[in-house]
């Protein structure tokens, strides 16, 4: 499996939305990721963004960037993107395209 594959089989998924965290059964256990909130966001760091909390070790994901569509954000990790898409109750990401 290469890395973009490793990175897409991740990410990808529906995730139930649980306060500010999405939350998915995941091939290696639970997978937690966290949004958070920029006090100061500028024009190439948004307000919100991205934390893998799966584990102990917080990192950080990506800008959650907003698009035309409500609702629709882009994502980006080691320049492979995604479409993260909310509805009431979950957050699908689906991989986008590779850079």
């Amino acid at each position: 499996m290469t890395n973009i594959e490793k990175i897409v089989s991740y990410f990808q998924g529906v995730y139930e939305i649980k306060s500010k965290s999405l939350i998915k059964q995941g091939v290696k256990g639970l997978q937690k990721f966290t949004i958070g909130t920029r006090k100061n966001p500028t024009p190439t760091k948004p307000l919100r963004y991205l934390l893998d909390t799966s584990t102990k070790k917080v990192v950080y994901v990506s800008s959650i960037y907003p698009t035309k569509e409500e609702h629709n954000y882009k994502i980006e990790f080691k320049g492979v993107w995604f479409d993260l898409e909310q509805s009431d109750t979950t957050y699908q990401i689906k991989y986008t395209y590779t850079k």
